[in-house]
């Protein structure tokens, strides 16, 4: 069984279901690049919703459309770049990656394990956190910047008293 075919079914309540719809919604706009997961969960959730409320389902899958490509950029690329980190994540997988400075145009290499994933969306991007080459400080990385990310086969794990809350709670 490929674990990133279909993870699982699940059931939802209208307000989660529109909870879901918020968040989706929220990161298509603010992001404003193509994504075709971002689509195809859209769609399954106007499914989801149709059910309970058809007007409801119907709006959700009339936003997915913001989702599908158009003129946004080299999307392929990012997309791919997300997929391979996702992935390295979720096996506790470090990733090799090439990570433009934001100061000059030198591409520096990086191990990282991959501790979280998150959005930012004042700055219209997402951000991968975690160590990198064996030291203990956390790193934060933009992933538009990164312009590739290669899977390893070393494993990592979270240290048991790791709590990404505390990162952002100054």
């Amino acid at each position: 069984i490929n674990k990133f075919e279909y993870l699982n079914n699940i059931k939802l309540t209208l307000h989660e279901v529109f909870a879901l719809y918020l968040s989706s919604r929220l990161l298509t706009l603010s992001f404003g690049s193509y994504s075709p997961h971002m689509y195809s969960s859209l769609i399954k959730l106007a499914q989801a919703a149709e059910r309970v409320s058809p007007l409801m389902g119907k709006f959700i899958k009339s936003s997915a459309e913001y989702a599908l490509p158009g003129k946004k950029g080299d999307w392929k690329n990012k997309i791919k770049i997300l997929e391979t980190i996702t992935r390295a994540w979720a096996d506790n997988k470090k990733v090799n990656i090439k990570y433009k400075s934001k100061k000059s145009s030198d591409i520096h290499k990086y191990s990282v394990s991959v501790y979280f994933m998150e959005p930012y969306t004042a700055g219209r991007s997402i951000y991968m956190f975690g160590p990198v080459n064996g030291e203990d400080n956390i790193r934060t990385f933009r992933t538009d910047r990164i312009t590739e990310a290669v899977i390893t086969d070393q494993v990592y794990s979270l240290p048991d008293d790791f709590d990404f809350n505390s990162l952002f709670s100054n």
